[in-house]
């Protein structure tokens, strides 16, 4: 692993704040396969919107040395810039820190992660070891913290009340505390203040056995506190689906029950301060699991898509929608009534208010179609035939800015795929193909506070499990 350290010195006036001082240290961390900065003439580091911008050329090892010295202020916070210039002046790499405190004291060293724009490649750590499941982990970003990982089952289908953390300060994984009921295939949501709330999964890797008992998560308490979380009761569910609704609040919706029978019923978890869980009195159209869903914005009121997870020979429709956060309704029009349904494809918002479903299964087997569906009273849709590079299921959708990552995945004949689609989130063509270190499916992609996607766990060729992490930085913009 490469590590270089920079150090912002913020020293106060001695009548502006009475002679205090700081230093901030900056980690600057890169991969362990490539240092960027060795093909690299000059490092810039520009401190937010102060106007601080300095420069300083960089040695034959890779290396160089720079003392910024911004004005302090304990009433401000800032993203340091962290850019690697070739002899053109064109950036080669870069990485933002998280936002970051000016006020005239100690702090760090803290990570920022800096790599080549639009890559993908092996981060500077990996999960603990001890940490190999196959399926089921639940993963969230928790602003300020990082990435939490939480459960999953192993390869003798035994599940764990392990929680993992992936932070930004310093770079590093540590395991931190247990669940107080050991659950794969949960929910995990992040709430405000730091905190993330789980909800739903199960003991047994079939879905049996599954748990009404949501906990919330408290990184204050040393390694972090689980604790129970109080709310409505609501059904048992494993494999439930999960939408980010336009107000904050998440739709939990479908699952399987205890006996892994499809659900009709439907929760969701407000986060903000004081996050709880509320039992919706409107029931989906029809039971659902394995479905994707989406924020939409419709004529009458903001909502949610809910797409396939439909059980073999169902008539029932293909999609419907939540309108207004509280009522379900079939989603039904002249475009849709043909389309089949689909197993573990994604969903995704776009700008417009359409949501893209892209991949998943239908009963020939993994896809590499997509559809828009335009969120009309009547939805009409646009599809895609070869949306994707390969057809894939297990793969993972994450918006970037104005462009969606799409990785890893199964094809048709079962085979894990090592390729990611860098998609245009407008038009949905594909502007590019990335590939993994690891073929990789059923993992996790968490777009995380400084604006990269941490790629992490999942099954990899000859479906053994991986601890491995690798980190997408996008196009600069």
């Amino acid at each position: 692993m490469n590590r270089l350290f920079l150090s912002l010195s913020l020293a106060a006036g001695l009548m502006a704040c009475g002679g205090k001082h700081g230093t901030l240290k900056l980690e600057i961390i890169t991969t362990p396969a490539e240092n960027p900065f060795l093909n690299a003439s000059t490092v810039r580091v520009t401190i937010g919107d102060t106007g601080t911008v300095q420069t300083a050329p960089i040695n034959a090892t890779g290396g160089f040395s720079l003392d910024l010295s911004p004005k302090p202020d304990a009433n401000k916070s800032e993203v340091v810039l962290v850019e690697a210039l070739d002899a053109q002046g064109q950036v080669v790499a870069y990485g933002n820190s998280p936002i970051l405190s000016l006020q005239p004291q100690d702090n760090g060293p803290i990570g920022v992660w800096v790599a080549r724009p639009n890559s993908i490649v092996s981060a500077a750590t990996s999960l603990p070891k001890d940490y190999v499941r196959y399926t089921g982990v639940s993963a969230v970003n928790v602003p300020n913290l990082g990435v939490v990982y939480a459960g999953g089952f192993d390869g003798t289908a035994a599940t764990t009340a392990t929680a993992v953390y992936y932070l930004l300060n310093p770079a590093s994984t540590i395991v931190g505390a247990a669940m107080n009921h050991a659950r794969g295939n949960a929910n995990l949501i992040s709430t405000s203040g730091t905190r993330a709330v789980i909800f739903g999964g199960a003991a047994a890797s079939d879905g049996s056995a599954p748990t009404a008992s949501p906990e919330i998560f408290d990184p204050s308490e040393a390694s972090g506190l689980w604790a129970a979380l109080t709310g409505d009761v609501v059904d048992a569910r494993s494999l439930a689906t999960q939408v980010t609704l336009g107000s904050g609040a998440v739709l939990i919706s479908g699952g399987l029950d205890s006996n892994k029978a499809r659900l009709r019923t439907a929760a969701l978890i407000n986060t903000d301060a004081s996050p709880r869980v509320t039992a919706l009195s409107s029931v989906m159209f029809t039971p659902r699991v394995g479905h994707c869903g989406a924020a939409a914005r419709f004529p009458d009121g903001d909502g949610a898509i809910l797409f396939g997870g439909l059980p073999a020979g169902s008539s029932d429709p293909v999609a419907e929608r939540l309108i207004g956060g509280q009522v379900f309704a079939q989603y039904i029009g002249t475009d849709l009534a043909t389309e089949p349904s689909r197993d573990g494809a994604t969903c995704t918002s776009l700008s417009d208010g359409s949501v893209l479903v892209l991949g998943g299964a239908d009963s020939t087997g993994a896809l590499d179609s997509g559809l828009v569906i335009s969120p009309g009273t009547v939805p009409t849709v646009r599809r895609i035939p070869a949306a994707m590079t390969t057809a894939r299921v297990g793969h993972t959708a994450t918006l970037v800015k104005n462009q969606i990552l799409v990785c890893g995945g199964a094809d048709k004949a079962g085979v894990i795929q090592k390729s990611c689609d860098l998609l245009d989130a407008a038009s949905g063509a594909i502007l590019s193909t990335l590939q993994l270190g690891y073929a990789r499916r059923d993992h996790s992609a968490v777009l995380i506070d400084t604006g990269v996607v941490v790629i992490a766990g999942g099954l990899i060729e000859g479906g053994s499990p991986t601890t491995s992490i690798e980190i997408y930085t996008p196009p600069q913009q």
